[in-house]
């Protein structure tokens, strides 16, 4: 019988590792980068072609490599921080010099200049997929000049997985915050498609959370120290009154960018009672430990971590940032987007996807604390959808059925029970109808109608079309961080079928001079940063099948949507109940929430 287990050839073996540390342009650009601190360099600049596609080129100004160390660079297993095993417990420092190239190379093609300080000379260096085709010595500064290009170029079944240029390039921009965020010492450049997008040049930390946020952050950041003998934390928090989605949430441990539930809830449960339910706190924080006490080689990527006393850690990171918070007297004017009322299904539980994992469950605990066992996380989640899958087949014949009792075009209250809709807690609005009482949550068919609305004008793509805006009585100008500034350019043809009307005067700064009626021109500057977040967010949902155009109206519809706690008068009820069962699909927002239930006869007994 011949023998059915193989040695796999070294060329197969190294791609296949790859697999692990290089999962997308973004991962090689995060190497290479840690690779250039590392190098002590002072200036790097990170130059990408098609969302690291095509060319992904780091150029530093470091220590450099000899030629020896250059071809060794490139071998399985080569570093230039360890030696021993116990040598892992003490690094301090992001990559190891060659530790991920080998796999880097095994994908790409590769070209490589480099010079030592103590070297007259440089090394050039060409690899092809894992082989050395060319080296030889030339005239090049100190530091290093490192081209990836043509990532996955042998192993095509893995490029055709990559996303959408937008999608890659939000990761590459990404990674390269989180090292410029966690080395303020260092200037740093950014070209995308031979332009230069971003500069960041040396400062302190709080000037680089500046260049990365935007100006408009000077007035939100308050600072966070504290220095123990165990741990020492620092860093900036926003006030409570701006919060914003998780996409500005950056926890660093000893300088290395980490994702950690416990750490994060730490600091969010500091927040607890100061910032609406749905909304996260944004912080930018350093935590700095004695190597010997973190694990940083639980993931491929080093972006999990794991500390040997976790609870003091837990605690002190909660302590210092509710002692910021109160010291600094901080009470934002809360709205009242919080307050919501579930709507039982049918069924008569409470149960819904959207509830499973709360944090409100088990004394306070975070559902990254959960004990639930991912078998039957998935059994009970399918179970759910199950359910809802029926109530919304049920909900559908009910809509039908009041369109049928309700115009479709201007509202008519004759259909309506002795005209007496009404709202519930500012939130939801009560309609009684011949066939039982709809129950409308506001704030998601707002987001439903609007996005409908928004999808239609960008569909005839015409300015006779534009939705209706508002002039502002006094022009507003803005001032974003440099990625926001790129981002608004992009979507500024579809906001502009929207309502918006604004122009670009140069840097960062826009004039806003007409908005959506639906907005509150009071704070421009927050829904336009919170537009250009919610896209981004939708963007990189690798599960969401939108068009770009589609992301943008659900990003403009939510956030300038009616809000609960917001009064509406009777006919402004009438109008988004009638526009709301016209819509394309009533029952659902775009993100999926409930946006009504009609309670029959039966249901309110029921009930009573």
């Amino acid at each position: 019988m011949s023998s059915i287990i193989k040695i796999l050839p070294e060329h197969v073996a190294n791609q296949i590792a790859a697999g692990e540390v290089v999962n997308r342009p973004s991962s090689a650009v995060k190497e290479l980068l840690e690779n250039a601190v590392d190098a002590k360099a002072t200036e790097i600049s990170l130059y990408i072609e098609d969302a690291g596609k095509t060319l992904i080129r780091v150029i530093d100004n470091g220590c450099g490599m000899s030629a020896e160390d250059a071809q060794t660079a490139f071998l399985p297993h080569s570093t230039s921080k360890i030696s021993a095993a116990d040598d892992l417990l003490h690094i301090s420092t992001m990559g190891f010099r060659g530790e991920a190239l080998a796999s880097i190379a095994a994908v790409t093609q590769i070209e490589l200049r480099t010079r030592h300080k103590s070297d007259e000379l440089g090394t050039q260096l060409e690899i092809d997929g894992g082989n050395i085709k060319n080296i030889k010595q030339i005239a090049a500064p100190c530091g290093t000049n490192i081209s990836v290009k043509n990532i996955y170029f042998n192993t095509p079944a893995r490029r055709k997985f990559l996303s959408s240029d937008e999608v890659e390039y939000r990761h590459i921009e990404d990674v390269f915050t989180k090292v410029a965020l966690a080395n303020p010492e260092i200037n740093f450049s950014l070209y995308k498609n031979s332009t230069r997008v971003l500069h960041l040049p040396d400062g302190t930390q709080h000037s680089r959370i500046i260049q990365v946020f935007g100006n408009a952050f000077q007035q939100r950041l308050v600072r966070v120290s504290e220095n123990l003998s165990d741990v020492s934390i620092d860093g900036y928090i926003c006030k409570p009154d701006y919060t914003k989605l998780r996409s500005k949430q950056y926890l660093f441990v000893n300088r290395r960018s980490v994702k950690h539930p416990g750490l994060n809830y730490a600091i969010e449960s500091a927040f607890a009672g100061l910032i609406p339910e749905k909304n996260h706190p944004v912080y930018c924080i350093f935590i700095e430990v004695d190597p010997s006490t973190i694990d940083v080689n639980i993931h491929p990527a080093k972006t999990e971590i794991r500390f040997n006393n976790e609870r003091l850690i837990y605690s002190t990171l909660h302590a210092v940032v509710k002692h910021a918070i109160g010291i600094n007297q901080l009470s934002p004017s809360l709205d009242f987007d919080t307050f919501q009322i579930p709507l039982a299904p049918r069924s008569g539980n409470n149960y819904s996807a959207g509830n499973f994992g709360n944090s409100n469950h088990n004394g306070g605990n975070s559902n990254s604390f959960s004990k639930v066992s991912d078998e039957f996380r998935e059994a009970y989640m399918k179970s759910i959808k199950e359910i809802q899958k029926a109530e919304e087949d049920i909900l559908q014949n009910d809509i039908e059925s009041l369109q049928g009792e309700l115009p479709l075009s201007e509202p008519d209250t004759s259909i309506i029970v002795d005209s007496s809709v009404f709202q519930i807690a500012g939130s939801y609005i009560a309609a009684p109808f011949s066939s039982g009482l709809l129950i409308i949550d506001q704030q998601a068919a707002s987001e439903r109608v609007l996005f409908d609305e928004f999808c239609k004008k960008n569909t005839q793509n015409q300015s006779s079309t534009k939705s209706p805006a508002k002039t502002l009585l006094f022009p507003q100008s803005i001032e974003l961080s440099a990625s926001q500034t790129e981002t608004l350019k992009e979507i500024q043809p579809t906001l502009e079928l929207l309502g918006w009307d604004f122009s670009w005067l140069g840097g960062n700064t826009f004039m806003i001079n007409a908005m959506p009626e639906q907005g509150n021109e009071k704070d421009v500057q927050k829904i336009i940063e919170d537009i250009i977040d919610l896209y981004i967010q939708k963007q990189m949902n690798g599960g969401d099948e939108m068009s770009s155009a589609q992301k943008i109206a659900a990003a403009a519809a939510k956030r300038t949507s009616i809000k609960h706690g917001e009064k509406l008068h009777k006919e402004e009820m009438y109008s988004l109940i009638s526009r709301l069962l016209a819509s394309s699909n009533p029952h659902t927002s775009p993100s999926g929430q409930k946006t009504l239930r009609l309670l029959s006869p039966e249901d309110i007994s029921e009930l009573l």
